[in-house]
């Protein structure tokens, strides 16, 4: 039998999907953009613990290790899906796709076997939020199989 998920191991999961060329280029500007103020960048700085006077660079890179790292990432929920299943599953040209907002991914397998078997709404799911300045702006919802033993499919959303 396939072990539940804990997680612990969803924190571990959640640092290999966000350490991704793709989800850093989609961060770059969230918090500080290009021709940026000194003291925006400043206050940006201030919020993620650097020093006054960081370039635009070492605070995105500080946004981005707090981002990709699953230990800063705290669940303040789990639930069954129940008749919410419509909010992760969308009909798609004949078959069922996961949402999808700042990023994400997904296991097309796993949802044409729920799609099936009728099963959506009693996936599991979970809700992370950041566990520093980045909670503002972010959720990371996780589906999993009604057994709870794997990923359905995960979704950053910004807020």
């Amino acid at each position: 039998m396939t072990a539940r998920l804990s997680t612990t191991r969803l924190k571990e999961l959640i640092s290999a999907w966000l350490d991704r060329p793709e989800v850093r280029a989609a961060l770059r500007d969230v918090h500080v953009h290009d021709r940026e103020s000194q003291e925006r960048v400043d206050r940006a700085a201030s919020w993620f613990g650097l020093p006054s006077g960081s370039s635009t660079d070492q605070v995105r890179e500080r946004i981005w290790r707090l981002f990709k790292d699953g230990a800063q990432w705290k669940r303040i929920g789990k639930r069954r899906l129940k008749e919410s299943f419509d909010d992760y599953f969308a009909p798609v040209a004949g078959r069922h796709e996961f949402v999808d907002d700042f990023c994400g991914g997904s296991d097309a397998g796993l949802i044409e076997r729920l799609a099936a078997t009728g099963s959506f709404g009693e996936c599991w799911h979970r809700c992370f939020v950041p566990n520093n300045d980045l909670g503002d702006n972010f959720r990371l919802e996780v589906v999993t199989t009604p057994d709870d033993t794997a990923v359905v499919g995960w979704v950053v959303i910004l807020d």
